[in-house]
């Protein structure tokens, strides 16, 4: 019988920057500084990561939670291998949203927040415009 699931959260402090994605979670990553990253797995299997971090360098404190069933239901909705995104970029971008129609913050977020993040955020920036399906609508707010 397989190791009861469960949603660690692992705090990361300094070392390596690295990315991972391990099977049934997002595609995460860490750039050296602070970085909290939320996945399912076992308790050796987040031994086994905890190791392999403390390896690259990095400072993790990891620790299980109990996972709420609406919880349940986005990890599922996001590991599901027959999902389809309007483009092969969505499921790494800032504005991936499962409870936004079409998925995309960006065309279903409120103008004040987009403006927010698309100031405060790096990463935002970035992926809208490197964006395919931002630039098939024309997108005026970040300067197409």
């Amino acid at each position: 019988m397989g190791q009861e699931l469960k949603c660690w959260t692992f705090h990361l402090r300094g070392g390596e920057p690295i990315g991972i994605h391990m099977r049934g979670n997002p595609p995460v990553s860490h750039d050296g500084r602070l970085s909290i990253w939320h996945l399912m797995m076992g308790e050796k299997m987040s031994t086994y990561l905890s190791f392999y971090l403390q390896g690259k360098g990095v400072q993790v404190d990891a620790m299980a939670e109990e996972e709420s069933p609406e919880q349940a239901q986005e990890r599922a909705a996001m590991s599901d291998p027959n999902r389809e995104y309007q483009t092969p970029l969505c499921s790494l971008c800032f504005f991936l949203d499962l409870n936004v129609l079409g998925e995309c913050g960006y065309w279903g977020w409120p103008e004040e927040m987009l403006t927010m993040v698309l100031e405060g955020h790096e990463k935002a920036r970035k992926d809208a415009q490197v964006c395919p399906a931002l630039e098939v609508r024309g997108c005026p707010k970040i300067g197409r």
